[in-house]
């Protein structure tokens, strides 16, 4: 399709799976790690990085990649440009969620 070339891909999940069969996630850790990865067709470099990235940072990092100079509310950080400390939010609500 025309529009392949011009694609910015964003592969994500929105939590862990609950069959874990690996112990290194098996953790606390591990329970909050998920695949976030950006692809794009013109040949953008690949790397792994250790270390903590959330999906608040998907929008900062493809507004970098698209060389957006506007101001913007984020939460995240472009993973691509920024050098700023990884973070993360996390809240835990497990228990306080009504049964119906």
């Amino acid at each position: 399709m025309q529009w392949y070339n011009n694609t910015i891909f964003v592969f994500s999940a929105d939590h862990a799976s609950a069959q874990i069969r690996l112990p290194e996630y098996n953790s606390a850790w591990g329970y909050f790690s998920i695949p976030i990865f950006f692809f794009t067709p013109r040949g953008a470099k690949g790397e792994m990085r250790d270390e903590i990235i959330q999906q608040t940072d998907i929008m900062p990092t493809i507004l970098g990649m698209l060389h957006y100079d506007k101001p913007y509310v984020g939460f995240g950080r472009d993973l691509v440009r920024e050098e700023v400390s990884p973070f993360a939010f996390n809240v835990c609500i497990w228990g306080k969620i009504p049964r119906l």
